[in-house]
């Protein structure tokens, strides 16, 4: 597959999410029973899927969360058992990130985890203003659901709720109104709708 994010817009929900620039190429190999791969209710196979997806300068905007992605550049390699994030370099609400991690009990493309998903990553950022990306937009045009296919969109949502977040995270400059500090280490977790903070 070899196409502009842009033409991904007709098989998402554009009231939660709009692609707007960049290129998207991905490859997939599955050896199996193609019922079991067409099947959205699986939640595992045992067929055999490896692949990968590279994201090229790309941007979008995930607008329940109000979160606009800039400048992104990412590598993301899968099996049947997971999903290892190996490069991801994006801009969000204006502070840059990158990221690295894995993704565990989700079958890529299913949207139902046998178990409860994990997702663990990674992510550095030279300098974080925490108040961009925790400020609501305004005078937004409400967008109107889409008819059809919401299968990225109801992946995203998955992964969301379905998902804890385990996230090692290492900030060089970190903002949030007159508050700075330098060089923030930590660990965060988001769990059943709660979001923990360990030192």
């Amino acid at each position: 597959i070899n196409t502009k994010l842009r033409d991904l817009n007709r098989y998402v929900d554009k009231a939660k999410l709009k692609f707007s620039g960049g290129t998207l190429t991905s490859e997939i190999k599955y050896e199996g029973k193609l019922s079991e791969y067409l099947d959205s209710t699986v939640a595992t196979y045992s067929g055999k899927l490896t692949g990968k997806i590279e994201a090229r300068n790309a941007s979008w905007e995930y607008l329940q969360g109000d979160k606009t992605f800039q400048k992104t550049d990412l590598l993301v390699r899968f099996n049947e058992r997971q999903v290892d994030i190996d490069t991801v370099i994006t801009t969000v609400n204006g502070n840059t990130m990158d990221y690295k991690g894995a993704v565990r009990g989700f079958v890529p493309f299913f949207y139902q985890p046998k178990k409860k998903g994990n997702v663990k990553l990674f992510i550095h950022s030279q300098r974080l203003d925490l108040a961009t990306l925790m400020k609501k937009k305004t005078g937004r045009k409400k967008a109107q659901p889409l008819k059809g296919n919401k299968g990225l969109s109801e992946f995203i949502d998955a992964m969301y709720t379905k998902a804890d977040f385990e996230a090692d995270f290492k900030v060089d400059e970190l903002i949030n109104g007159p508050f700075r500090a330098n060089a923030v280490v930590g660990k965060l977790r988001m769990a059943d709708n709660r979001l923990y903070a360990d030192p």
